[in-house]
């Protein structure tokens, strides 16, 4: 990740032309920090701006460690930021959100100004307009504003004319008060005060008047609503408001903060009171399709937790300064209607309290006995039950961190977070233990045999986790011992870790299948089952993780030739230069193993070991046709999209070439060089003077690598060669390294199709291809009546002989048709845009051979480029068991075209008992970053549809996905006859 220095002192932020971008000013601040996880999370990449007068480092944690997140430690009241070059050369900026929290006027009155310059000049060069978003307060309605309030109103009047005059897309959102990690108790709200006193061991001198309310809102509530104001359709020009439409009583919030546990476990609801409605919240509420989803005891759980955990110093005040909040916060405050119903529930209450309290003097002694009994045999039941939720809320926070203690390679602290759960669950199984002479008296037997079996499974589910880290720990050694870092005989290690790991899989699986079965959850109170259902989900998160690690636990001794000796060849692919299993391949490297450990790294230019080939080997009849050649070289032998075809042609080059057998492939682009780069921090290349990391790989290997380029270029076999030489020298050999990040981000680029592995051993192969780590393109299967297999493969290769990948945006977008016999329609869409500032290498014409790859039997009906028709360009193919078209595209520097695809499948959707299971595979291409996706279903009113994954605003007989190709999609659709 960028550095605030290395970043400042850029001309460019390397970011990818294909993902949104975003601006988030001062993003060190509580609101700022929260708007760029969320971002982050989202896929969105995050240029962040501060000047850390009142935001703080620790705010961004989880957002430095993000590749997408870039920092610029910079004041926008300084007139530099006007002339900033990394932001003014921003290839696109889609969103602007705008979240001052400190008192400096300049900011204010300068500091928008400038950023909005900055935007407008932006807007001007890329011809877009960004989606902009000011962050004020809803306390500007209010009559009285403090200088603060004032300077801010100000500012909304002089943000609002600025857009106006320059055409510019803005909105602003008044926010009510926000609590949530972070916070920086800045705002006058009864709830933060209540927080701050109960960090600071105070609360019980809080004495809140039943009558005082707050409206202030979760960080994480907030920040949705600040995201869907730009992403929503019609909102600029408006003014948008975000709070609690129903008030909640200080008191209640007290009494929470005082036992969070135990009102959670009663499923407390907050006290209904009348509604309170700012101008403009109503219409936020419909036009947005926005409302607070994060429960109170949730969000203030999760607040004081994050203080707790991190330390974080909080301010101290004294009790008596909150005392006078109390007037503005009554329900005085809100009208006589408001106050009329309060008091009305004031007599009710009086009136209720009279009644029981006669009726308490004329209770007979005998009734008393009884209902002394009574409570008693209930309480002893409901106890247990109680004790089991607050329970299940420890287990599932002590897996959390066990999980997360694992995953940064923290064996121990993991171990003793599973320890600690063990305790939960014993202390719990001793009290139901203590209750079975209910159950020998047959009273709720059944359901004291429930808490029984789900005793079992969460000890069972315990337990596989235990054997989970002990299995990864003893799998994380024998990289030190591959590195050569510790001289241990691996063969133990890996053994333990097989037996462990295999262990944890089947109880995991026994747990995780349990816990998502409907029948199982539902014989449980519903207070229980969201926690079921939330265990179980973290339980399978951690199965998928052991499941990976254990595939390792096999390969990995075959691999690294554990009682032998293995060498494997390693294509180093540029996948600036797109081609099907990732990229040109312009090095190549050669890695051995004997005896679980590494014995030699070697990496040189591809044009060396191609210069040896004698033989003349007939090419791709596309090669010949595409970029006039005839004859066939190692550098070009992945055409093939299945990766283990591919490899195995590499192979036969490379004996032709070199000389020598190999017992595998490994493929790896540059993207998964970088996360690479970023595990180790960058490397110094000190013969060329520069730093290299995740942030400038890419640029640094366009402006090195490729400058005066041709075949067998020495700068390009210079750079490269030390580039690629370092960073397998600094990963392997040197000592000390974070092995963890190391993990995972080998395990990142496996999954996302950075990294292929082709082994030539059967048995080894199949453990890849249970992972999908060896990039199989999937076969064409035969669909069973009742069952419709959709597919669709798009595979690119970049024939101009030039880096123009680097430069190209794609957007796909695929609208599926049911006909009311079952027909089944396609048309595709991919949107091309050229960013090539020229002709000039290394940018360029992107000239591209489509392959897409369609179910067998698939007809073509119509093809489209830009507005010509394309549709005879096409050939048909078949291959894998499936039907293909193949054409050769072309899109100039600063051109943008689309490709229209018009297909049909040859069989409609067959129903078996009025049913059909209907199943659309997408393959994302090795290489290929995640590019967006938007698949749209539309189907007739006689079809019942029901979907196992989350659609976007869908209307009446509609289905709308919103998605992309940052890995292989699967999308499965129940359709029913009506």
């Amino acid at each position: 990740m960028d550095t605030a220095n290395s970043l400042n002192d850029k001309s460019r932020i390397l970011v990818s032309r294909n993902s949104p971008i975003a601006l988030v000013v001062e993003v060190a601040g509580f609101i700022g920090s929260h708007v760029s996880d969320y971002l982050l999370d989202k896929d969105v990449q995050v240029i962040g701006i501060d000047d850390f007068k009142s935001g703080k480092k620790i705010n961004l944690y989880d957002s430095i460690k993000n590749n997408r997140f870039h920092l610029l430690v910079e004041s926008i009241v300084s007139p530099s930021i006007l002339k900033n070059d990394a932001l003014n050369n921003l290839p696109r900026l889609d969103y602007l959100f705008i979240t001052l929290e400190d008192d400096d006027p300049d900011k204010y009155k300068f500091g928008i100004e400038n950023i909005l310059t900055v935007t407008k000049k932006l807007n001007e060069t890329i011809d877009k307009k960004t989606k902009i978003v000011l962050v004020s307060s809803i306390e500007l309605y209010s009559n009285k504003l403090e200088t603060h309030q004032k300077l801010l109103k100000g500012t909304e009047k002089d943000f609002a004319k600025y857009v106006k005059i320059n055409g510019l897309n803005g909105r602003v959102l008044r926010l009510s008060s926000l609590y949530g990690p972070r916070m920086n108790f800045s705002f006058e709200d009864p709830t933060i005060a209540l927080i701050q006193a109960s960090l600071n061991d105070k609360l019980h001198e809080h004495d809140e008047s039943r009558d005082f309310i707050t409206r202030s809102l979760y960080v994480e509530d907030a920040v949705s609503l600040i995201v869907k104001s730009v992403l929503s359709g019609s909102t600029s020009n408006k003014i948008y408001d975000g709070a609690l439409l129903y008030p909640v009583k200080v008191s209640e919030i007290k009494q929470i903060l005082l036992d969070p546990l135990w009102y959670e476990s009663r499923d407390f609801k907050a006290t209904e009171l009348p509604s309170w409605p700012s101008p403009n919240l109503s219409k936020t509420m419909r036009e947005l399709h926005w409302k607070p989803r994060h429960g109170l005891i949730s969000g203030l759980k999760k607040t004081i937790a994050y203080f707790k955990e991190n330390e974080v110093e909080v301010p101290k005040k004294e009790v008596e300064d909150y005392k006078d909040l109390g007037k503005r916060w009554s329900f005085k405050n809100i009208g006589d209607r408001e106050q009329g119903i309060v008091n009305s529930e004031k007599a009710k209450e009086e009136e209720s309290d009279k009644s029981e309290n006669a009726d308490k003097r004329g209770r007979k002694s005998e009734r008393f006995k009884f209902l002394v009994v009574t409570l008693f045999i209930v309480f002893a039941l409901l106890y247990p039950l109680i004790n089991l939720v607050v329970g299940g809320l420890t287990i599932r926070y002590r897996i959390n961190n066990s999980v997360k203690y694992l995953e940064s390679g923290e064996f121990e602290k993991s171990l003793q977070e599973v320890k600690l759960a063990k305790n939960s669950l014993q202390s719990t199984a001793d009290l139901v233990d203590s209750l079975k002479v209910f159950k020998r008296l047959g009273v709720a037997s059944n359901q004291l045999t429930d808490v029984e079996q789900m005793l079992d499974l969460t000890e069972e589910g315990i337990s596989g986790v235990e054997y989970a880290v002990s299995g990864s720990q003893a799998l994380f050694v024998t990289t030190k011992v591959i590195s050569g870092e510790q001289n241990l005989d691996p063969k133990p290690l890996y053994e333990k870790a097989q037996v462990e790991l295999s262990a944890a899989t089947n109880k995991l699986s026994k747990v995780s299948s349990s816990f998502s079965n409907e029948e199982f959850v539902n014989k449980y109170p519903e207070v229980l089952q969201t926690r079921i259902l939330d265990l179980g989900n973290k339980l399978n998160y951690y199965r998928q993780l052991v499941e990976q690690a254990r595939v390792a636990s096999n390969l990995l001794p075959e691999l690294t030739a554990v009682g032998s000796k293995k060498t494997y060849l390693i294509l180093l692919q540029n996948n600036l230069e797109l081609r099907p299993t990732g990229g040109f391949i312009g090095s190549y490297g050669k890695i051995s193993f004997e005896n679980g450990k590494i014995t030699n790294i070697l990496v040189d230019d591809i044009y060396n070991l191609d210069g040896g080939l004698q033989d003349v080997i007939e090419p791709p009849a596309e090669f010949k046709s595409d970029l006039g050649v005839n004859r066939w070289y190692l550098r070009d032998s992945n055409f093939d999209p299945d990766f283990p075809t591919s490899a195995r042609q590499a192979e036969f080059f490379y004996r032709k070439e070199a000389g020598e057998t190999v017992q595998g492939v490994i493929a790896m682009d540059l993207s998964a060089s970088s996360k690479l780069l970023s595990a180790v921090k960058g490397l110094n290349l000190s013969e060329y003077g520069d730093f290299v990391d995740s942030g400038n790989l890419f640029e640094k290997v366009i402006s090195h690598a490729e400058v005066s380029f041709f075949p067998g270029s020495q700068a390009k076999k210079n750079y490269l060669v030390s580039l690629q030489s370092q960073l397998f020298n600094k990963v392997f050999y040197l000592s000390n390294q974070n092995w963890p990040a190391i993990i995972q981000a080998i395990s990142e680029s496996l999954n996302q199709k950075h990294m292929l592995v082709y082994l030539d051993d059967p048995t080894l192969f199949s453990y890849l291809t249970s992972t999908n780590w060896a990039g199989v393109f999937p076969r064409g299967a035969v669909s069973d009546i009742g069952q419709t297999n959709d597919f669709l493969g798009v595979v690119e290769s970049n024939m101009g002989a030039n880096k123009s990948n680097f430069f190209l945006q794609r957007k796909y977008n695929l609208e599926t048709t049911f006909g009311k016999e079952g027909q089944v329609q396609h048309k595709l869409t991919i949107n091309y845009k050229n960013n090539s500032p020229s002709e000039v290498f290394p940018a360029g014409k992107y000239k591209n051979r489509l392959r897409v790859y369609l179910p067998q039997g698939a007809k073509l009906t119509k093809a489209l480029f830009g507005e010509i028709d394309y549709t005879k360009r096409f050939s048909s193919f078949t291959d894998y068991g499936r039907s293909g078209v193949s054409a050769l595209l072309e899109v100039a520097p600063k051109e943008q075209k689309s490709l229209f695809l018009f297909y049909e499948l040859p069989k409609g959707l067959s129903f078996k008992e009025g049913e059909n299971s209907y199943r659309l595979e997408i393959f994302k291409q090795p290489g290929t970053e995640a590019d967006p996706l938007e698949w749209n279903l539309t189907y007739p009113i006689n079809f019942d549809v029901k979907s196992g994954f989350s659609v976007s605003n869908s209307g009446a007989q509609e289905l709308k996905v919103n998605s992309d190709l940052g890995k292989d999609l699967i999308y499965l659709i129940n359709i029913q006859q009506k």
